[in-house]
């Protein structure tokens, strides 16, 4: 029909709150007349706040979908991280018991090898090349020692992370 004529008891803009059924206002949604507007009736305005209701809803999903998804991304960078540093870790490990460990058992077994070269294992040399050999293993069992403390220190199951923390800096600024 017919645009209507602008009445005083009816509205020609109106601000409708957003407001999801659960959960704060997130703003507000307005509409203002133009020229061509008709004036809004007490239904056209029921109407336009179930579509800002709709509107609401939409706006709250989409915020809680966008908050879900960075989640998933920082467990995903988390799990990463995790991934690598548990690699670079083993990689040390790795390091550790082939350039020292493992060097220290096979001279070891060489010097070990060596001792059948000596028909008596009463001599002064032999003797003390058995030492030598028992040195060498006492070292050996240090180094395993060291390995199995820095995977796993002791001190953090007996006095925590921080206190694990100062005695491991403590530690390496004295070897230093």
């Amino acid at each position: 029909g017919a645009p209507r004529s602008y009445t005083k008891d009816l509205p020609s803009s109106v601000v409708l709150p957003l407001c999801p059924p659960q959960g704060a206002p997130l703003g507000v949604m307005s509409l203002n007349a133009t020229h061509h507007t008709v004036p809004l009736s007490e239904q056209d305005v029921e109407v336009l706040q179930a579509m800002a209701n709709i509107v609401a809803v939409a706006i709250s999903d989409a915020n809680m979908y966008q908050a879900l998804h960075d989640k998933e991304e920082q467990i995903q960078t988390a799990a990463t991280k995790l991934v690598r540093a548990q690699e670079e870790e083993r990689k040390r490990v790795a390091y550790d018991i082939h350039d020292g460990l493992a060097q220290m058992i096979a001279g070891t077994y060489q010097r070990l090898q060596g001792l059948q070269a000596f028909r008596s294992l009463k001599s002064q040399q032999a003797h003390d090349e058995l030492e030598a050999v028992r040195g060498q293993l006492k070292r050996s069992l240090e180094e395993v020692r060291r390995i199995i403390a820095d995977l796993r220190p002791s001190l953090l199951d007996d006095f925590g992370l921080e206190n694990a923390l100062r005695q491991y800096l403590e530690d390496q600024i004295g070897r230093a």
